[in-house]
């Protein structure tokens, strides 16, 4: 099946022969154009059963982050997955190429006397354009590719469950957008490169096609403040990569802490407990809780306090 059939045009040779497969029921097609190249994406259905889901194997727990695309841990072994040398040196020339082009359409293009682009530029303009579309896309096809190919070794054959966080990625890409401080922009350029929402639908696609079950936790649990060893949750912890319980003293990197949590997630031994985190509320009218709207004030202080602010004898600030 070397060509694709579309109504009013008619059949059109594509670049990859023997591609589609011949018992595939195609639903929908769609035809796209980027950087001065057409593209047809089809969606069909293959007749072919759901893999019945595995009893056997490892659970594993997956933090996604932006230091590291993914950290795991199986129960026993820990591995982290990332950028390479190489990836990291070539989206590095790619972002310098890009900007350099972008000064030049900048230098080129011809505006009015308000500042809005005429509709006839000049060739080299269009030259300019042409180059810094072609970076962004392969940008984009780097981190596909990177984002497959991670995917592809979480849901391997020892893998019985995977638990997963249910990140709200695009409120973070908005509020990065929205606030005008230069740090937020930087976080909002870290979350978009880290492709978190990426790996995140791989893994789960690909999880159903070879028998993994996909649990996600819920989007409030604290995965990264729960101490791993004694479930002692860090309210200060903020942007810090290690850090130390104060309750049992065992030091903690964050994205190892947050994948062994996450493994533990549907543990029957701690899974009431986590259960318990994510749905306990304080009542702020004091009831039961408090016996007057002074102690419940205390309490607010105590709770803004810094763990170096409070005696811990008396629970009162210092």
């Amino acid at each position: 099946m070397n060509y694709i059939s579309i109504p009013l045009i008619g059949e059109i040779k594509h670049s990859r022969p023997n591609y589609i497969p011949l018992n595939v029921k195609v639903s929908v097609l769609g035809v796209s154009f980027k950087n001065s190249k057409w593209y047809a994406g089809i969606s069909g259905s293959l007749n072919e059963k759901k893999p019945e889901l595995k009893t056997i194997g490892y659970t594993v727990g997956i933090d996604v982050g932006s230091r590291k695309s993914a950290t795991t841990y199986n129960g026993s072994n820990y591995a982290s997955y990332s950028f390479s040398k190489e990836i990291e040196d070539r989206m590095f020339t790619l972002e310098k190429d890009k900007i350099r082009w972008q000064r030049t359409m900048s230098r080129r293009a011809k505006k009015d006397s308000s500042g809005r682009l005429l509709p006839n530029q000049s060739k080299r303009y269009l030259f300019a354009k042409e180059q810094v579309a072609s970076i962004y896309i392969k940008i984009s096809n780097i981190l596909n590719n990177n984002s497959h190919q991670i995917s592809s070794r979480l849901t391997n054959k020892k893998t019985k469950e995977i638990i997963i966080e249910d990140l709200n990625v695009a409120g973070m890409l908005s509020n990065g957008k929205k606030d005008k401080k230069l740090n937020r922009k930087r976080f909002h350029k870290v979350i978009a490169k880290a492709g978190m929402g990426r790996l995140l639908r791989n893994i789960i696609y690909k999880a159903s096609w070879r028998g993994i079950k996909i649990t996600k936790a819920n989007r409030f649990f604290p995965s990264s403040k729960l101490c791993s060893s004694c479930n002692f949750k860090n309210q200060w912890l903020q942007s810090e990569e290690t850090w130390t319980c104060s309750n049992c003293g065992v030091k903690h990197d964050r994205d190892e802490n947050a994948s062994r949590n996450l493994q533990n997630y549907t543990n029957p031994c701690w899974s009431g407990f986590y259960k318990h985190l994510e749905t306990v509320k304080v009542n702020k009218r004091s009831s039961g809780l408090a016996g007057s709207m002074g102690q419940v004030a205390k309490g607010k202080r105590l709770l803004k306090a810094k763990p170096e602010q409070m005696d811990k004898t008396s629970n009162s600030i210092i």
